[in-house]
């Protein structure tokens, strides 16, 4: 069972502001923006919502605290516009953290506003994010037709951007529904709108995602040839949030090559981040890599270790798909360390996950 994890935080494109560095003259100027204009009217309030977007990635708390308090100015100033932005941030931020049941409150929320008020753009930006959230639960038909609704508004206003980030999130979700040909059509869809604007970030982190579909056809070389390029890239520009995800990804294809000392390096680091990014999902993946490149060096006791915490993490996301990885991983890990017996017994849990998942979407691809 190869490694899913993508870059899903850039399909927000929209909603979500580059990351920031500790000392930010960006930041020091809405700060000292909000002190000087004290009063609280729509500026001040634009103020916080653009603050709290450039601080989600270096303190999420402080985020949070900021989109709540904007939520409730935008409410008492009678401004839905402001009000569908704050909810799509806070929505953002708790799919950040895998809080989805908060994510998608938030996003329906918002979605409600803009069907009310008339505002295409941001009602596609919350089908948008749902259709992320309900990818990363496993919900393939839900997403699927979140997707479609955000793509039909994208098209119908003409707005190129929106279109691409959708694209975006197509490509991902046909690759993880193992139809690489079509996730590449879209893949190429997005690739062709950011090249046409010359969106350097969107792009990398794109060809991060295509590398993917090279590391499953067995390209591994190439993949790892992208992915240090991409690393290289979020790291000059301190993208923290994406440099976790990628340390994961590179790790996994030197894991693939049988590059296990690189592997460990770049899978250690991954924990790391995502342990202070709060990034569970990718530590996850990262915990399915190292395990089983401590199982390939013989580290059994080390490997067991590691798949029985990546477990722990996957059921306290209440996602059939990562807990059928997880249990896969302890399978595995057994069945290297001679355990056969207790290989079985978590094969067969991993069975018993991925049948739920199935009947699931199964039954919502009836039902919508």
């Amino acid at each position: 069972m190869g490694m899913k994890y993508y870059l899903y935080l850039l399909t927000l494109v929209l909603l979500i502001s580059q990351p920031v560095q500790a000392q930010n003259p960006t930041l020091d100027s809405l700060r000292n923006s909000l002190k000087q204009h004290p009063e609280k009217d729509t500026l001040y309030l634009q103020n916080v919502i653009e603050l709290a977007a450039k601080t989600r990635n270096a303190d999420m708390e402080q985020s949070i605290g900021l989109y709540e308090e904007a939520i409730s100015l935008s409410q008492q100033l009678s401004a839905p516009r402001l009000e569908i932005k704050s909810h799509n941030g806070l929505g953002i931020c708790y799919g950040m953290h895998d809080q989805y049941a908060q994510a998608v409150q938030h996003f329906n929320m918002a979605l409600k506003l803009a069907q009310q008020n008339n505002y295409p753009l941001y009602a596609g930006d919350s089908y948008n994010s749902l259709g992320i959230v309900y990818k990363r639960l496993g919900d393939y038909p839900t997403s699927l037709a979140y997707y479609a609704k955000a793509m039909q508004l994208y098209d119908s206003i003409g707005n190129e951007e929106s279109v691409a980030s959708c694209s975006e999130n197509l490509g991902i979700l046909y690759d993880l529904m193992k139809e690489p040909e079509k996730a590449l059509e879209y893949y190429q869809k997005s690739l062709g709108i950011h090249q046409k604007y010359k969106n350097t970030r969107e792009i990398t982190i794109l060809n991060s995602n295509i590398a993917l579909l090279h590391l499953q056809k067995g390209n591994f070389r190439q993949a790892i040839e992208i992915y240090e390029s991409c690393l290289d890239y979020f790291t000059k520009n301190d993208m923290k949030t994406y440099r976790a995800g990628e340390l994961a990804n590179l790790g996994y294809a030197y894991y693939k090559v049988k590059a296990y000392d690189k592997a460990e390096t770049s899978l250690l680091s991954a924990i790391e981040e995502t342990e202070k990014l709060h990034l569970h999902q990718v530590k996850v993946d990262a915990l399915y890599s190292l395990a089983k490149t401590k199982a390939e060096l013989g580290n059994f006791s080390q490997s067991l270790i590691l798949a029985e915490e990546a477990r722990v993490v996957a059921d306290s996301l209440h996602s059939f798909s990562l807990q059928s990885k997880a249990q896969e991983l302890l399978a595995y890990v057994f069945e290297k360390s001679g355990n056969p017996g207790k290989a079985l017994e978590h094969y067969k849990m991993h069975k018993a996950w991925e049948d739920s998942l199935f009947n699931e979407n199964k039954s919502k691809a009836y039902t919508s």
